[in-house]
């Protein structure tokens, strides 16, 4: 540790210790804090209140704002500073290493060269006596963001900077530095125009608090809609006047040649955004937001944020720091994809206490595909793959084994009853160079007062709906105004009002053949429930069709596909063909918030439409969509799904079509529409 340490130091004295100079371009003024954080590595709301917030580092490799965010938290009283700092992390199972580093530099007055303090990732540093320190990490669940975050909370004494009161009114030499690695890069709260530059302190009791948290929550990073914030906190007894002057450049070219001590240019090319332009009164002991909302600025372009708050005569600056952003810089550094397995696990009480977990050995599978297309190195793929299932006792209940070298695997199975409690996934998976890398996922099992509630669940009929009727011989079962003949797995007519509405059987077409049906039986027939199972075989695989008809008129049909050996195909499409004559209109479901789209079907022959024409930008592969509807006026076909699971798609290729011959209008659904490998070992619905 110390050696990595030393290594760290060795490359931020060109930056830190080479100069004193102070920047007045980068400044806070602020009095000591009143309320004091609770050093314990989580930073939660209002906590740092009393400190000044400073959202966005800047990168040294772009000089831009680091797109990997940060937001630091300064503040003294009169025994120590305090330093916080809220920055993102990488998505698990990759995780912080020892070099991701937080540094505070201070310049006391006087001196020749700065004091700095660094902390890992670890929570260990170059500490003096008297100092505290707290880390830890926020996932998703924690708090609903997209990134893990990294919280760092840190008290410095006074006396390790060689002082024991500070002076109202001196100037002090001020930097915050987060060291990311896995890129490396270094996010600057004052980016340094030359070595050693540092930015400025000033210790006032007299001041307010001025911090700007940031650009709010609507999707700025997507969308280009800011919430800007700035704040100030009066924690004087006495009313103060206050002029913000704060702004935000919304120009190309603001970046090569914007002075942030002269904005004049860009406000008469009306190129400017105000956030809080006036001077206005803080009553003793207020705290007030600074804030303006910008809508859809456009991503893809240059901006830069100026902040300067001082009195109200401009004579006194309390706060000022400015800095250039552009997310869609190339040059902008990323998180980088090392290939680690990562592990779900998903756990369903109410289905007889089902674990589904999956193993994912690259973030995604474009990464491999890119790799492959130009030549690289593809991500290596695990074998001995292991998860082990523990209980409250650490004792294990259920492993899976997969020892074949994959990049992904997913297996589920039924716990059976277990004790309440907090239980444990681990992941173990081998790398080809023998290297074991390891997950952790963790469930509980909980007794809540509306489990096993059958409210609601009565097994009645509804008017105007009738009991089904069930004809095994035939094959048929027949609601109120629907009906089906199944045949083949599927079925071959389905009717409506009495008519069948299907110019050809429904069926499931394996690298363009048709299953063979092996088997056909009525399990159970009730008044509101009808099941039947029927097996189709093509070769070396056996899919068990199960129909769950009930008395609305809707059967939910389930595919348990069961490989008896190794099956190699291309692609598996379900075919549903209706009457030309009927299919005049279709409806498909895209998306919550805009529900879908109906339209008329074109005119003309072959593809008439596919589900790229929907929805291009979907973030389903082939944009899969989970319900389609295709008919006339008074008849239809409906197909609706609960997700596309176990589906093999290609991004690339839309999955659903309609399809027009002269006496068909027919719906294709790929299940799998690229090079696909099952097994036995591995069944799957």
């Amino acid at each position: 540790m110390e050696k990595r340490f030393a290594l760290l130091i060795s490359l931020l004295l060109p930056v830190i210790l080479s100069a004193a100079e102070i920047s007045p371009h980068t400044l806070i003024r602020l009095p000591g804090m009143q309320k004091l954080p609770d050093i314990d590595g989580k930073i939660t709301y209002g906590e740092w209140n009393h400190a000044s917030s400073s959202f966005g580092g800047v990168s040294s490799v772009t000089t831009l704002m680091s797109k990997r965010q940060v937001t630091w938290y300064f503040g003294y009283d009169h025994k120590n500073f305090y330093l916080a700092c809220d920055s993102e992390a990488p998505k698990l199972p990759q995780k912080l290493t020892a070099e991701d580093t937080v540094t505070l530099a201070l310049l006391p007055p006087s001196a020749e060269k700065p004091v700095f303090f660094h902390v890992n990732s670890e929570g260990t540093g170059n500490l003096p006596e008297g100092a505290t320190c707290a880390s830890s990490i926020l996932t998703e669940l924690d708090r609903g963001i997209i990134l893990p975050h990294w919280h760092l909370e840190l008290s410095i004494p006074l006396a390790a900077c060689g002082v024991t009161a500070l002076q109202p009114g001196q100037t002090w030499g001020l930097q915050f530095t987060r060291e990311f690695q896995n890129a490396a890069e270094t996010a600057f709260w004052h980016y340094p125009a030359q070595p050693g530059q540092m930015g400025t302190f000033i210790p006032d009791p007299a001041a307010p608090v001025i911090g700007f948290d940031g650009f709010g929550h609507m999707l700025w990073d997507q969308t280009s809609n800011y919430y800007m914030k700035f704040r100030a906190e009066n924690l004087t007894d006495r009313n103060m006047l206050i002029t913000p002057d704060c702004l935000m450049v919304a120009a190309a070219l603001s970046y090569a040649t914007l002075d942030p001590q002269d904005t004049s240019t860009f406000k008469e090319g009306k190129v400017t955004f105000p956030i809080a332009r006036y001077t206005q009164t803080l009553k003793a002991g207020e705290r007030r937001s600074l804030e303006q909302t910008i809508w859809a600025q456009f991503p893809g372009t240059v901006r830069t944020l100026i902040g300067k708050v001082t009195s109200d005569k401009e004579d006194v600056i309390f706060y000022h720091r400015s800095f250039s952003w552009n997310l869609s810089e190339a040059r902008n550094v990323r998180w980088e994809n090392p290939g680690l397995p990562k592990l779900d696990s998903a756990f369903y009480p109410s289905f007889g206490n089902k674990l589904l977990v999956r193993m994912t050995g690259v973030s995604d599978r474009r990464s491999v595909e890119t790799a492959e297309n130009l030549g690289g190195k593809v991500p290596e793929g695990f074998r001995n793959v292991t998860v082990t299932v523990k209980d409250p006792h650490r004792q294990t209940i259920h492993t899976f084994h997969h020892l074949e070298n994959s990049r992904n695997f997913q297996q589920e199975c039924l716990l059976g009853e277990l004790p309440l409690g907090d239980y444990k996934v681990e992941l173990s998976a081998e790398r080809k160079d023998g290297k074991i890398f390891t997950d952790l996922r963790t469930f509980s099992v909980r007794k809540f007062d509306w489990q096993n509630n059958t409210l609601g669940m009565d097994r009645v009929i509804i008017p105007p709906f009738v009991p089904l009727e069930a004809d095994a011989a035939r094959q048929e079962v027949h609601a109120l105004q629907t009906g089906y003949r199944i045949a083949n797995g599927f079925w071959d007519a389905v009717y409506v009002k009495g008519e069948n509405i299907l110019a050809a059987p429904v069926e499931l077409l394996i690298d363009g053949e048709s299953f063979s049906p092996v088997s056909t039986r009525l399990v159970s027939a009730e008044d509101d429930r009808v099941l039947y199972e029927s097996l189709i075989r093509y070769k070396n695989l056996d899919i068990k069709v199960t129909h769950d008809y009930d008395y609305d008129g809707f059967c939910k049909t389930t595919l348990a596909f069961q490989p008896q050996g190794l099956v190699k195909l291309r692609s598996l499409v379900l075919v549903m063909p209706v009457k030309s004559e009927i299919a005049r209109f279709f409806n498909m479901f895209i998306h919550p918030r805009n529900k879908g789209e109906s339209y008329e079907i074109p005119a003309g022959l072959g593809e008439v439409w596919n589900s790229f024409q929907a929805t291009r930008k979907s973030r389903r592969p082939g944009a899969w969509t989970p319900y389609c509807w295709v008919g006339g006026i008074r008849q239809g076909f409906c197909w609706i799904a609960d997700s596309y699971r176990h589906y093999q798609l290609d991004e690339e290729t839309p999955c659903q079509r309609l399809e027009r011959t002269a006496d068909a209008l027919t719906f294709k659904l790929d299940i799998v529409n690229q090079f696909t490998v099952w097994n036995a070992s591995n069944p799957f619905e």
